[in-house]
């Protein structure tokens, strides 16, 4: 590994509790296999590590490895439409929401379920604001 794939490397896990190693295994586990995330709380136990499961899914969220397509879609969007959207409206992924923290926190984020009643919610969101 090179000296700035390491900088980077250090620089993405600054400030956690454990090891960048540790944290990788967590989220590569959670991805790689048909796991919940109170199973690889439980993988992480018998190796001697305690760590929550709530933590592991922030790990996930920050880590995985979705988040990076999701930056690169969201900026693609982004460029396009010349001024801030003041509310975003994404699927369930949890990949956006953390794209979103880290490139426009300042918008409304809303989950569209997909369901009768949030298309009814949207769309009256958008004859209220447009």
């Amino acid at each position: 590994m090179t000296k700035l794939a390491t900088d980077t490397t250090a620089h993405r896990y600054k400030r956690h509790r454990f090891p960048a190693e540790v944290i990788a295994h967590a989220v590569w586990l959670y991805h790689r296999f048909p796991l919940s995330l109170r199973d690889v709380e439980d993988l992480l136990a018998k190796r001697g590590i305690d760590v929550s499961f709530q933590t592991v899914s922030e790990w996930t969220v920050k880590f995985g490895r979705n988040k990076k397509a999701a930056i690169r879609l969201m900026r693609k969007l982004l460029k396009n439409q010349g001024l801030t959207p003041r509310v975003m409206v994404t699927d369930k992924l949890r990949s956006y929401s953390a794209a979103k923290a880290e490139l426009i926190s300042s918008i409304e984020h809303v989950m569209n379920l997909g369901d009768i009643a949030a298309g009814r919610w949207l769309r009256s969101y958008r004859d209220d604001y447009h």
